[in-house]
């Protein structure tokens, strides 16, 4: 096939029209959270954002576990949903969500015990942002099995609906609740509210299952087993952009904490640009995988719309830093605008590892996990050794991301397309 008849393949592509359709169905959600930070970090200053945003990187590394049951869900949807077996989806959302609410409960238990020590690691005086951020579990867990099921239907415009709602209402929350005075509290409050709230509406797309007759078939040790790589990969992909707010803020002073976090959230705009092409193609590549047909195309469309995408993003960060930062954050971030570029370069590295990794897990690939592990590893000891400034951070990253990408290329080429059943793209 030439290179214009797969350029015109891609552009008729499903992927490209659905990934556009969850992309513009979430945009209201991608502009409120990016929103939230921009508000509250211009409200908080950077000592007050940078508390909120260490917080809020505890909050993601936490949620790993839901990442990894969404996406296993996700799977195991796409599955069933080939061959509308409808009770056997419904039955595995019964037994899930009872098992994750108690999980999500002991988690709050064990986070309010533990209120004072982790507090202290990241140097904040009190205990209640942490205590407030707790009560955020009791959905944390149950929210991604919903969402999975949405998923796995390929019902991208309502999971759009669904991720856009909770954004929307922290960012309505928060701003009100910093306004009247509530500070980094209320803008937790508003995180933990706008979780329950989208909680609720992610019962409206999957509704018609409750008219089902749960299946008694289901044995969730089967679901169990394919969780193990899925956790250790989204916890290590979730670690890259969270584990180095987290240093940050226990080594280095309160302001350059916050100016760090301004930093990395203005260059994460590159990996929440991709997400949406990403969480298209797993379950498209997972349903062709299960058929034995051919899947690897989808692989080169992601990576193509992500260097295009990312690139722009990259490239603006390197024509006008300073507007990027001042516009967003303010004049008091404008510290970090010299390494915004470099930053980006960072991020779209850690899109394109991304999406490698979720398409070798779609594929039932797993020994990629060791070059994640030990690029992880790699990225918290350098950064606990070279923290004296945000340049040497960023250069940390760069190199970090750089060595996982080579990594996980190398993988397919040494791995995966020698393979005689692989379906190559």
């Amino acid at each position: 096939m030439s290179i214009r008849e797969e350029i015109k393949r891609f552009l008729q592509s499903r992927l490209l029209r659905e990934s556009a359709l969850l992309w513009v169905g979430s945009l209201a959600g991608h502009v409120s959270n990016y929103l939230f930070h921009v508000v509250t970090g211009r409200l908080l200053g950077p000592v007050g954002y940078g508390i909120l945003a260490s917080l809020i990187a505890v909050l993601y590394i936490v949620m790993v576990p839901g990442l990894t049951i969404r996406t296993v869900v996700m799977k195991f949807t796409a599955e069933r949903e080939a061959d509308k077996d409808y009770s056997a989806i419904l039955s595995m959302f019964n037994r899930l969500s009872k098992r994750l609410f108690l999980a999500g409960m002991c988690l709050f238990l064990i986070f309010v015990v533990l209120s004072r020590p982790i507090s202290s690691f990241l140097n904040i005086d009190s205990v209640l942002p942490l205590i407030l951020l707790s009560f955020s579990f009791l959905v944390i867990y149950v929210i991604p099995v919903n969402r999975g099921i949405i998923q796995g239907l390929q019902k991208f415009f309502r999971l759009s609906v669904n991720l856009s709602i909770g954004a929307v209402f922290k960012l309505a929350l928060g701003f009100f609740l910093i306004y009247l005075g509530f500070s980094v509290n209320g803008a937790i409050i508003g995180i933990v509210l706008g979780m329950f709230i989208a909680y609720g509406e992610s019962f409206l797309p999957i509704r018609f299952l409750f008219k089902e007759r749960a299946s008694d078939s289901i044995r969730l040790k089967s679901i169990a087993h394919y969780s193990i790589p899925v956790f250790f990969t989204l916890l290590c992909l979730t670690a890259f952009y969270n584990v180095d707010i987290i240093i940050v803020k226990h080594f280095m002073s309160s302001v350059q904490a916050g100016l760090y976090s301004g930093l990395s959230i203005i260059g994460k705009i590159v990996i929440f640009a991709s997400l949406g092409i990403v969480w298209v193609m797993f379950p498209k590549v997972t349903s062709l995988y299960s058929k034995n047909e051919e899947h690897g195309h989808y692989l080169l469309y992601v990576l193509v719309v992500i260097s295009v995408v990312g690139g722009a993003i990259v490239s603006a960060y390197f024509l006008i830093p300073k507007f990027i930062v001042s516009t967003l954050f303010g004049v008091k971030y404008l510290p970090v605008a010299p390494y915004m570029g470099a930053f980006g370069v960072a991020m779209l590295l850690l899109s394109l590892s991304y999406a490698l990794a979720n398409y070798y897990l779609a594929i039932q690939e797993t020994k990629y996990i060791y070059i994640l592990t030990v690029a992880v590893v790699m990225q918290v000891v350098m950064i606990s050794l070279f923290h004296s400034s945000i340049a040497q951070i960023v250069l940390v990253m760069n190199i970090v991301m750089s060595l996982m990408l080579i990594g996980l290329v190398l993988y397919y080429f040494v791995v995966i397309l020698p393979q005689p059943t692989a379906k190559k793209a």
